[in-house]
């Protein structure tokens, strides 16, 4: 069976349950990057609110934001949706920096590709996150174009 590109595990929450720390573990064929971060549900529900769009045809493209690229934060990631060959295709760009000292620094860039199903079924997963249904979301399969 194939393996998901991208896993969210909630590891920690607060009280509440709203605000959490999320392992990133995401895969390609050619390389692999795991970071830690934090976020809250509002930060989740832009996400969930920009995939549905984007798997609606709404946008041509869809990026997801967290942390920053300035000093003196926990993290940066950035995760840009695109369609891809105009065949179903959905190519995602991932940049991922963990912000922390050399040497346990970490920047990575680099690129999946799926089918729009897969996408689909991902944003369900994370519905289930937000709704604190799971700690869990793994999903888009990758595909080979």
């Amino acid at each position: 069976m194939t393996e998901p590109s991208i896993i969210l595990r909630k590891i920690w929450a607060d009280e509440d349950d709203d605000f959490f720390e999320i392992n990133m573990t995401v895969k390609s064929p050619y390389c692999s990057a795991e970071i830690n971060f934090y976020l809250d549900n509002e930060e989740l529900k832009e996400l969930e609110k920009g995939l549905i769009a984007f798997s609606h045809f709404k946008q041509k493209e869809f990026t997801w934001i967290t942390g920053s690229e300035v000093r003196n934060v926990t993290h940066f990631i950035n995760v840009r949706f695109f369609f891809h060959l105009n065949r179903g295709h959905v190519g995602i760009e991932f940049i991922l920096d963990n912000k922390l000292d050399i040497p346990e620094h970490i920047r990575s860039q680099f690129y999946v590709t799926t089918e729009l199903a897969s996408l689909d079924d991902f944003i369900k997963q994370l519905q289930k996150l937000i709704k604190k249904e799971t700690d869990m979301v793994e999903g888009i399969i990758y595909t080979e174009v």
